[in-house]
């Protein structure tokens, strides 16, 4: 999936959310903030079935398809969270990559002890 792709598919999540619930700016991104939230928690029971540590039940309800779509899930939902505060995510990863090159998560790691 290319970048543009998960915008696209992140705006359409947002006009959903305004459109058939009425939900502000603010109201969306806690709407998308909790929708990350459960995307995570079905990723982790993919794997969890995947790795044969969940109950014997969840095994049969796992293939390589679920658990690839679940990361997909997880991988767009941030996106998700970005259109509510406009925030343009090409903008975002290269924000932090500037900052990793130029070492300032190194720095700051250091001041807090994390390295």
């Amino acid at each position: 999936m290319k970048l543009i792709s998960i915008e696209e598919q992140a705006q359409e999540a947002v006009a959903f959310y305004k459109k058939h619930y009425h939900l502000s700016d603010r109201e969306v991104l806690l709407a998308m903030a909790t929708k990350l939230t459960e995307e995570q928690g079905e990723l982790a029971e993919q794997l969890l079935a995947h790795l044969k540590l969940q109950r014997q039940e969840k095994f049969s309800h796992t293939n390589k398809q679920r658990l690839t779509e679940e990361f997909g899930d997880v991988l767009s939902s941030p996106s998700s969270l970005k259109q509510p505060v406009s925030t343009s995510a090409k903008r975002s990863s290269t924000q932090t990559r500037n900052m990793t090159d130029s070492g300032s998560l190194q720095v700051g790691k250091q001041r807090r002890g994390l390295s």
